[in-house]
């Protein structure tokens, strides 16, 4: 087999076969949903190629500054996003139409509220216009639609409609907004298209925070093929040769890394939560390894178990959130009203301790609901949680130190930590002459993993030079891998959601993500709390980092029963 070939297979199977196994699939859609599905995906296309160019799409257009300093907007992407956002409205809402009750009623007080808002800023801005009535018609055209549909089928026709009526009252109050621009001496519309996009960027909060853990999970993917390759195909000589090659590119990595070292950044207060971190590793591996043999576990099995827990992990990150915004606008509004209680307080230190902690509770609570599946005969999804909830904890190991020591969880010392562990594993079964190719072979995985895991951030490094916004890529990507490779959920047909709400959901999630994700790179306003790009990072460290480890701990335990990877 040639290299070229086998390394078209390792990519197949790695990536290939779970795109084929995750994406939608048209099995038995009600007719008109396939062109509403194509658009979207056309439309996800067309969203995620506006936010990669960005920047020449800036430098080649009338930029709005609208009231202030603090963002500006391209004129010509004005009306592309704001019909992107009634699209991505349009999709969830006629989902909403045939969802359980609760859905139903979030997604008719979404459009009383957005719809509302606009209109009332038209009337405030314009006085009196068209807006208002059309937008009461609308809702109460939509409100009957759930009535006279809801224990019906999805229609051709009713996405259609609520697009039409959405486009309408959103595209009469553009117009009208637009109108009175010259007598407020500045455009009405860039702003509130900024505030939209900022107040729906938290809900896909989540969906940016799963995001993140893309590069980890095909990492894990291709390392476990290309493991179990070498394994059907070299001979013995050759499982120690692969070895020593890994070892050697590990330690070359090493090496650039070390040859900037700086004992202030990368000292003792940056290797103590490592080796915290290693040891608290290997007593989550103890723990859920009593009752099954962790070399048991299928390492192709943790993505998906990841997979499954990211968005909801995520959803609870940003929900231990809402205290500390309320404390930063809360903060804002009372200095605003009495400037004199402002004098000598800080809301930061509050702000780092409320984060931190919560952080901290998440992530016991997670160590506790692995334990829990642990008991349960589940090692697997065990090892995930278990792992991801400890990440969280040494994410606020600051809290437990009063903030006296400003200890912080560096990856880069955490991943030399497992190397060294890795020679010390080696030297010790060649000293015992126990050294197997399948030892050899699960080591080279364990530092191949430790070579992804430092490297992971250069897909976003490429287009950060060659585009001028960093960011865009790396959530782009993460968005598009999981859509791509997690949407076989909404092949199901349930009981109390069905196939179709649940392919409209599927799309119209990543698609708003995207959007948002566009908006920002487009509009470029300050780095704030509801950062896509933050949410990713965090996400690939906390998700990305908890799988990498646990797939570590399961090559480990193979090491240790000499047993091949699987």
């Amino acid at each position: 087999m040639t290299a070229r070939t086998a390394i078209r297979t390792v990519l197949d199977q790695a990536i290939g076969s779970k795109v084929r196994l995750g994406r939608l699939r048209d099995h038995r859609w009600p007719y008109g949903l396939r062109p509403v599905v194509g658009t979207g995906v056309t439309l996800f296309a067309l969203t995620g190629l506006l936010a990669l160019l960005s920047e020449p799409i800036r430098a080649n257009s009338a930029l709005v500054v609208p009231n202030s300093l603090t963002s500006s907007v391209p004129v010509g992407m004005v009306w592309a996003l704001v019909f992107l956002v009634t699209f991505c409205l349009a999709m969830f809402t006629t989902a909403a139409l045939h969802g359980p009750w609760w859905m139903t009623a979030l997604g008719l007080l979404a459009v009383i509220l957005l719809l509302g808002i606009w209109s009332a800023t038209t009337v405030i801005a314009s006085g009196l216009t068209f807006s208002l009535p059309a937008a009461a018609a609308a809702v109460v055209a939509i409100v009957v639609l759930a009535v006279a549909r809801r224990w019906r089928g999805l229609a051709w026709w009713e996405f259609p409609l609520v697009l039409g009526l959405l486009g309408t009252v959103i595209a009469v109050s553009v117009l009208e907004l637009s109108r009175s621009d010259r007598m407020f001496g500045f455009r009405f519309v860039p702003v509130f298209l900024e505030q939209t996009s900022a107040l729906l960027a938290l809900l896909v909060l989540p969906a940016a925070f799963a995001a993140g853990a893309a590069v980890a999970e095909i990492s894990v993917g291709v390392t476990l093929v290309a493991t179990r390759a070498a394994q059907q195909r070299a001979g013995r000589p050759w499982a120690y040769v692969v070895l020593a090659v890994i070892v050697v590119l590990r330690l070359v990595q090493e090496a650039r890394r070390l040859i900037g070292f700086d004992p202030v950044e990368y000292g003792w207060l940056a290797v103590l939560p490592a080796l915290g971190l290693v040891a608290a590793f290997a007593g989550l591996a103890w723990l859920v390894g009593r009752r099954r043999s962790l070399a048991e576990v299928a390492v192709a099995e943790l993505p998906d178990h990841l997979g499954r827990i990211g968005l909801r992990v995520g959803a609870a990150v940003i929900a231990m959130l809402l205290p500390v915004y309320v404390l930063l606008y809360g903060s804002q509004i009372v200095f605003s009203l009495l400037p004199g209680v402002a004098a000598g307080f800080d809301p930061s230190p509050w702000v780092d301790r409320l984060v931190d902690g919560f952080r901290g509770l998440l992530g016991v609570l997670l160590v506790a609901v692995a334990w829990w599946h642990s008991s349960r005969g589940r090692p697997g999804l065990a090892l995930v949680l278990g792992s991801v909830g400890l990440v969280l904890i040494a994410l606020g190991v600051r809290l437990l130190t009063g903030y006296r020591w400003a200890l912080w969880l560096d990856t880069d010392t955490a991943i030399t930590v497992v190397t060294l562990l890795v020679l010390v594993i080696t030297a010790r079964h060649l000293v015992g002459r126990s050294f197997t190719p399948n030892r050899a072979l699960a080591l080279a995985g364990v530092l191949v993993l430790a070579v992804l895991l430092s490297a992971r951030s250069v897909i976003a490094d490429p287009f950060a030079t060659l585009l001028g916004y960093t960011g865009v890529a790396f959530v782009l990507f993460g968005v598009t891998w999981d859509f791509l490779t997690g949407s076989d959920w909404a092949n199901i047909d349930g009981p109390r959601i069905r196939q179709p709400v649940r392919v409209l959901l599927a799309v119209a999630y990543p698609l708003l993500t995207v959007v948002i994700l566009a908006s920002d790179a487009l509009i470029r306003r300050p780095r704030s709390v509801n950062d896509l790009n933050a949410f990713a990072e965090l996400g690939d460290l906390v998700l990305g980092t908890g799988l990498l480890a646990a797939a570590t701990v399961v090559l480990l335990a193979m090491v240790r029963s000499d047993r091949p990877v699987g």
